[in-house]
């Protein structure tokens, strides 16, 4: 199947065929230029793209719509296997670029941050748990809300993080230390909550409240008491990208990608020392974009 019938597959107007077409044939002269290979082609090279594009005197909506019709060419090779990843994915099109990985923790740093969560009252040892997956298992804000009680399998242990319309799910091993920690948890401590509050619940992490984004203000009130003690935390998000990026230095992308449920590999590879380095000269490249 070539571009032009995977395009009238989805469906799209002539008029945005013949424009899509056009881009694609104006970024592989591009290429051929410049002597890059399109299966080699990343965020990077997509952002000297831009600049090119730019010199060229592309207003900056023009330039958008350039990047848009890119990404769905690339949609279409990684369909007929011809390309792993799509590059056009760390641009946003309303005109910003991802958010570079910054002021991150070392392994030790993350420990000092899970060490401060006390574990005394019900709430502070539902917190403790809650903390231990975000450093030891990089969970996200969202997916700390989706896990259920039958995902955890302290027998094996193992804990199963659902999926999402933006991440993958996976199946994490449990820290020693989690163990006997998680095992409090369910036996003693989510029962005695859930009775506080007078409700049940499949989900594993439970609240004495009941507003509508329980999770949401259980890690509010937790950042903040944790920030009060260590200052350099900001968000739990700047945890799980220094989870990710310490991943990265011992397991290998690949499974740093399964662990960090990242559907694109570019996604992953946006945490490593020489990519963070790579994004910051692209970030410099944007703001010439913008001006």
């Amino acid at each position: 199947m070539n571009f032009n019938t995977y395009l009238l597959n989805k469906s799209e107007a002539i008029n945005t065929i013949r424009t899509r077409e056009n881009t694609v044939k104006q970024f592989t002269e591009w290429l051929k230029y410049e002597e890059k290979q399109l299966q080699n082609i990343g965020y990077n090279e997509l952002m000297e793209y831009v600049v090119y594009c730019k010199q060229k005197k592309n207003v900056v909506h023009t330039i958008r719509l350039k990047i848009k019709s890119l990404s769905v060419y690339f949609e279409y090779l990684i369909s007929e296997k011809e390309l792993k990843n799509n590059p056009a994915e760390l641009v946003k099109l309303k005109g910003g670029i991802r958010t570079i990985p910054h002021n991150l923790f070392t392994s030790e740093q993350l420990t000092e941050i899970y060490e401060l969560q006390t574990s005394y009252g019900l709430t502070q040892k539902r917190n403790k748990v809650l903390l231990s997956l975000v450093v030891f298992q990089g969970v996200g804000s969202r997916e700390l809300g989706m896990i259920e009680l039958k995902d955890v399998d302290l027998t094996n242990g193992k804990i199963y993080i659902p999926g999402s319309r933006t991440a993958n799910g996976r199946t994490l091993d449990l820290k020693v230390q989690q163990l006997l920690l998680f095992q409090n948890y369910i036996i003693d401590v989510r029962p005695a909550i859930l009775k506080e509050a007078s409700k049940t619940s499949n989900y594993f992490l439970v609240n004495q409240g009941r507003g509508k984004s329980l999770m949401t203000n259980v890690i509010s009130v937790l950042i903040r008491k944790l920030r009060y003690k260590y200052p350099q935390l900001k968000t739990l998000q700047q945890i799980r990208q220094s989870v990710i990026a310490e991943w990265l230095k011992k397991e290998g992308l690949r499974k740093s990608q399964y662990m960090a449920g990242h559907r694109y590999v570019s996604s992953t590879e946006r945490y490593s020392v020489d990519k963070m380095e790579g994004l910051k000269k692209s970030l410099k490249m944007y703001y010439v974009l913008k001006k």
